[in-house]
């Protein structure tokens, strides 16, 4: 049954992608490989190596395969698409909304492939006929210099570059941010309500972690956890998700099992 399944959706998106393959499958295939590049944080460089060269030129899309693909021009346009994109749905929401309507979300993230941070702001709001939208304005490599480490210096380099990301979204911080969330982390918070001056909150995720580091004791690393048993249940609730995730035919299992419970 899960390999049925499988088959059936991998069917279902060969149909629906057959049009625009067949009409220009080099214009298909750039555009998915620009899309994941993006994804990926790859930058547009890594197509311009001798490696690339040799890959793009064996990639049987029509003649001359890949080795004519421009990677930069391509990030170009897939930012000013989505931005187009962005701006609309932010004009449509400020149409309807006569208060301010959104939320702006702040954090570092680190790159599992880099293993560099990146700074990432994203933000939130509904619509008149769509609820729950969330969009990542800009996702920026974040590497500032020993003297800027200080946590002042930081607030103010985040403020700034914060600030020339909405107005080139067109966002009027005043007229349009009612919230803002992320950890507590002094320049991350400090930039938020003090700098930008919105609603600060809590986010909910570094809340629970804080929950199980510190109250639990449960450390990410098994030889500094303070409390064994609530490390050794918590991993135990991990693996199961793990295992339902990792198989279709437990997912379906799962979703009957709760449909079944919440019909009762």
């Amino acid at each position: 049954m899960a390999t049925n399944k499988k088959l059936a959706n991998i069917k279902k998106q060969l149909d629906l992608s057959n049009p625009a393959f067949k009409k220009d499958p080099k214009c298909w295939f750039e555009v998915q490989l620009e899309t994941w590049s993006a994804e990926q944080s790859i930058s547009y460089n890594a197509f311009t190596t001798r490696r690339w060269q040799l890959i793009g030129h064996q990639l049987p899309v029509r003649e001359g395969g890949m080795k004519s693909i421009n990677i930069r021009k391509l990030h170009v346009e897939l930012y000013t698409t989505c931005k187009k994109i962005i701006i609309m749905s932010l004009a449509e929401a400020c149409s309807f909304f006569t208060i301010e309507y959104l939320s702006l979300y702040l954090d570092l993230i680190k790159s599992k492939m880099s293993n560099q941070k990146y700074l990432a702001l994203r933000v939130c709001f509904n619509t008149s006929t769509r609820f729950n939208i969330g969009y990542n304005l800009v996702v920026h490599l974040f590497a500032p210099t020993t003297d800027e480490r200080q946590a002042e210096q930081l607030s103010t380099i985040l403020h700034e570059w914060s600030s020339g990301v909405l107005e080139e979204f067109g966002i009027k911080v005043m007229l349009d941010v009612l919230t803002s969330t992320s950890n507590s982390r002094f320049d991350v918070k400090h930039t938020l309500d003090i700098l930008i001056d919105v609603w600060w909150e809590w986010c909910i995720s570094h809340l629970i972690h804080l929950a199980l580091t510190e109250a639990f004791g449960t450390s990410i690393d098994p030889n500094n956890s303070k409390n064994v048993d609530a490390r050794c249940f918590f991993q135990r609730i991990k693996k199961v998700i793990e295992a339902v995730n990792k198989f279709e035919y437990l997912q379906g299992a799962f979703e009957e099992a709760m449909l079944e419970l919440l019909e009762t």
